[in-house]
């Protein structure tokens, strides 16, 4: 029977075939510098800080396999409650090893999904598609606010994700993928969403050009 770290990686990897191994296709993006170096350590008044308890997949090969860069921080504010920044980049999004999504990796750790929508974030200068969702484990409730890109594509559920990867399968090509996930303490969007979208807009105006590359796909 697998552990529960076999369980959780499993899950948050979304594996859903090796038909990619078959065909030879067009190498994913050298984007030319490490992509954790778009982020800053500090947005406003949020100063970076060594992270505590995060919820993602172990480490271990399959995840070093998926991954070319997982950056975590945590960020604290004097008036604010902690945000954590978990970036998962990778160039290569196939059949076979794809970005982890926060509804499956939550819920693989233990938490029960009180809520997941759909939102366009007001992040940048056109609204990016992404997702908000609360998570409650025990006496611990997290509201989450993240997005995925594969290439140009924003997915915002693991059927899109799955689309995303196809159609760039489909044209013998395979492209890099970035999930962006905020998550801090809180018990309902109100008092969460509006706090972590502020954040996630300055941090995109603050990563510059090369952070628009690697969080937006823009220019």
């Amino acid at each position: 029977m697998p552990d529960r770290r076999t369980v959780l990686v499993g899950g948050c990897l979304g594996l859903f075939g090796a038909a990619a191994g078959a065909v030879r296709l067009r190498p994913g993006t050298d984007i030319g510098f490490d992509p954790a170096s778009v982020l800053p350590q500090q947005v406003d008044r949020w100063q970076a800080v060594a992270p505590e308890e995060v919820i993602l997949p172990s480490p271990d090969q399959l995840t070093d396999r998926v991954y070319d860069e997982l950056a975590i921080k945590a960020f604290v504010h004097p008036e604010q409650p902690p945000i954590t920044l978990v970036m998962a980049y990778g160039g290569r999004q196939d059949y076979t090893f794809q970005l982890h999504r926060p509804e499956i990796c939550y819920t693989a750790s233990g938490f029960d999904i009180l809520d997941v929508q759909e939102r366009d974030l007001p992040i940048a200068e056109r609204p990016v598609p992404g997702n908000i969702m609360l998570a409650e484990r025990g006496s611990r409730s997290e509201a989450v606010l993240y997005w995925t890109r594969i290439g140009d594509v924003f997915a915002q559920s693991l059927w899109e994700q799955r689309l995303a990867v196809a159609r760039g399968v489909g044209h013998w090509r395979v492209d890099e993928g970035v999930l962006l996930r905020l998550s801090m303490p809180a018990d309902d969007f109100e008092s969460s969403v509006p706090t972590l979208t502020a954040f996630a807009r300055r941090m995109v105006k603050l990563s510059g050009a090369r952070g628009r590359q690697v969080l937006l796909g823009q220019p």
